[in-house]
């Protein structure tokens, strides 16, 4: 075992602290990064903006990414009449109160309730 003195240490610590503030120069230098205030604006803001435009659907009407059946209380040429049987399953039923889509499959009735019918386009 190599006997180590306590001036030996407390030295080689003095030097460890010189060289990460030269390093990581903080206000003062002997300040560690955890003391330092943090924007918490300008962590947030970003983040809620990208959360609130998930969380919000497509708006209506794009017709260069959708193909609209049923568009503001009347029907979109070539389609007369609202989604029947299996056809039901390729449309969404977009409801403006709740901002929500649904998939017309479940829907029975009651399709005029919804502002918009759609589809994407292929």
């Amino acid at each position: 075992m190599v006997p180590i003195s306590i001036a030996r240490i407390g030295a080689a610590s003095g030097e460890l602290e010189r060289a990460l503030s030269e390093v990581l120069p903080l206000r003062g230098g002997t300040e560690s990064f955890m003391s330092k205030p943090v924007n918490w604006a300008g962590i947030l803001g970003p983040a809620l903006c990208v959360l609130a435009g998930a969380c919000f659907g497509p708006e209506h009407p794009d017709p260069s990414r959708y193909e609209y059946r049923y568009l503001s209380g009347a029907f979109v040429a070539p389609y007369k009449a609202f989604p029947q049987g299996r056809e039901r399953e390729g449309w969404q039923c977009f409801d403006e109160k709740s901002h929500r889509a649904f998939d017309c499959t479940f829907v029975r009735g009651g399709f005029d309730r919804f502002q918009y019918i759609y589809r994407p386009r292929t």
